[in-house]
């Protein structure tokens, strides 16, 4: 159902265009130039001339949004897109000189050779995405070597066992006048009697020691 659909949208789509072709071929003013029709290939046209000028005024063209990702901009692709005009114009007058003229043996090869390489939308896509996942892979590879190298860098403190002064000692001696049984009191106040010596000491700590 689905292809069926494309088939349907694709045909007519061609048979909207082939209309219009076919409007303006016969000065059909009602179809060809109506205000709809005008206006919408006015806006897409100056929409186009505006982005390709914006493009060609650029300080470095080839690197610009409408040019991104499209393998023609190389050394090879701008020189065959330079050439292409005049190409065309050698292959048109053999054309002439053998099929018309008849003036030179026809040489049927070659004829439908393609100086560009065309490329789909679709196709060009494609190459978008896949560029954009080898991009992202080599990315969290380089971020997840780049955090490895720095938690190996960084040098863990080494924990080292605090010794209780003699001062601590002292205060804490009265712990041992309770056999079994800690009153929480007691607790209580051997800690704000280490206060002053050090902080380090909590409640918790002084049940332990």
């Amino acid at each position: 159902v689905k292809f069926i659909k494309q088939k349907i949208k694709a045909a007519q789509s061609e048979r909207n265009r082939l209309s219009m072709l076919l409007a303006e071929y016969t000065n059909d003013i009602v179809a060809s130039q109506s205000d709809r029709a005008v206006k919408s290939r006015k806006d897409s046209l100056w929409s186009l001339v505006t982005k390709l000028l914006s493009a060609f005024n650029h300080s470095n063209p080839a690197t610009y949004y409408l040019f991104e990702d499209a393998p023609e901009i190389s050394e090879n692709g701008i020189k065959n897109i330079l050439s292409f005009y005049e190409m065309g114009k050698l292959r048109f007058q053999k054309v002439l000189d053998q099929d018309v003229y008849k003036i030179e043996p026809r040489v049927a090869s070659g004829r439908h050779a393609a100086d560009v390489s065309i490329h789909t939308y679709t196709q060009l896509e494609n190459v978008k995405k896949q560029k954009s996942k080898s991009g992202n892979v080599v990315q969290e590879s380089t971020i997840q070597q780049n955090t490895l190298a720095l938690l190996s860098e960084i040098s863990l403190p080494k924990q080292t066992r605090r010794i209780t002064t003699e001062a601590e000692k002292t205060i804490l001696a009265q712990l041992f006048d309770y056999e079994e049984n800690l009153p929480e009191t007691a607790v209580t106040k051997v800690f704000w009697e280490l206060q002053p010596v050090s902080l380090d000491w909590t409640t918790e700590r002084i049940k332990m020691y």
